[in-house]
Parts: structure tokens; C-alpha cells; sequence
């Protein structure tokens, strides 16, 4: 008589089990489409503006060439539903393209090298989030607010070069910046002896 009640509980556990499985599953998914979708759209407008992407597994840590030839993953799945759901841009070069909107950008999370050099480039609150960043060149850009810099933790080199800024101090609290350029500048002295201070283990460069 006790066999039947706890069968229904049994079934009762596994079909919520198999639920919240296909739950987790599907919230997943979604959240791989839409990586995939939004970096698709990502590269296009790379692409059109005269921009080029470098996936994860053409670099290595120092954003050098890996010598790998393809992404991974299976063969057959890749051209089934496409590459992106087997790679991501982990590097952006954009150096004197027609870009001045970085709002794209913003989607790509795992961005680790970006070069915006020679660009139209004055905004920069779109890159605010990217807290991946590590290497990042605004050289000859129109930018004169560091601001939205200010919480890229991991970023390690930045060229300012040529550039309208003046103020520093929102670089003081990336400590993990080893190298900056800031050669024809707006910068004093003082500001410099500023930034030293708070980054004694940073390479200022900021010869005329």
C-alpha cells in the first residue's frame, strides 16, 4: 500500500528536477544566442567602418598572433549554426577607422585589446564597463575626459598620445597600469607627480 504513494513522489521530484534542468538550460542558451547575436552585429559594424575583430583563439594572453588556424569546436556544428557560438572578440582594431560612436562596443564583455587610434573618437562612456580591458590606444583622438576609464581594473597599458587631455586623476585608481603615454598632451608636471604617486609602479612616458 506504501509503494504507490511514494512512486508519485518520486515522479513528482523528477519531473521538478527535470524542469528546473530545462530551465537553467534554456535561461543559458538565451544568453548565448544573444552573446552571439550581439557580436555578429558587432563585427558587421566593424566591418562597415573599416574596423577588424581578433577572436580568443588567434591570441595569445600578450595579444599576440597563436599560430592556431580555426576556432574550436566541432566542424560540423560550426557550420550549422556559425562560429560565434565558439569564439569570442577578444581583440578590436579600429585605428584610424570612421568610428566616432563606440556604443558597439559596449556588448563585447571579454574585450581585452582595443585600438582607437587616429579615430574621431570623443566619447568614451561606452568602454566604462569593459572591465576586461587590458590594452587600450586613443592616441590622436579627440577625447579630453578620462572619467569613464576610471573603473577598467585590469588595464595595463594606455596611449594618450596627441590627445586633448589635461587630467589625470581618474587613472589613479587603476593599479594595475604598468605603462602610459602621454606624449603632446595638455598634462603638467604636476599632474604627473599626481598620478606617480598614487601608481609608483607605472612607466609614464611623456617625452615632446
Amino acid at each position: 500500500m506504501e509503494t504507490k504513494p511514494k512512486r508519485h513522489r518520486f515522479l513528482r521530484f523528477s519531473l521538478r528536477a527535470t524542469l528546473l534542468v530545462l530551465t537553467v538550460f534554456s535561461a543559458w542558451l538565451g544568453v548565448q544566442v544573444n552573446r552571439a547575436n550581439n557580436q555578429r552585429s558587432v563585427v558587421g559594424w566593424l566591418t562597415e567602418n573599416g574596423g577588424g575583430e581578433h577572436y580568443d583563439w588567434e591570441l595569445d594572453r600578450d595579444g599576440q598572433p597563436s599560430g592556431k588556424p580555426k576556432p574550436p569546436g566541432p566542424a560540423w556544428l560550426r557550420e550549422q549554426i556559425g562560429d560565434e557560438y565558439f569564439q569570442s572578440v577578444v581583440g578590436v582594431d579600429a585605428h584610424a577607422a570612421e568610428v566616432h560612436d563606440l556604443s558597439p562596443l559596449s556588448k563585447l564583455n571579454e574585450l581585452k585589446f582595443l585600438h582607437l587610434g587616429g579615430t574621431q573618437v570623443n566619447d568614451l562612456s561606452p568602454l566604462a564597463n569593459l572591465s576586461n580591458l587590458e590594452w587600450l590606444s586613443l592616441a590622436e583622438t579627440q577625447i579630453n575626459d578620462l572619467s569613464p576609464l576610471a573603473k577598467l581594473s585590469n588595464l595595463k597599458r594606455l596611449h594618450l598620445d596627441g590627445t586633448q587631455i589635461s587630467n589625470l586623476a581618474p587613472l589613479a585608481s587603476l593599479t594595475r597600469l604598468e605603462y602610459l603615454r602621454i606624449e603632446r598632451t595638455l598634462v603638467t608636471d604636476e599632474e604627473v607627480r599626481d598620478l606617480q604617486k598614487a601608481l609608483s609602479n607605472c612607466e609614464i612616458s611623456r617625452s615632446q
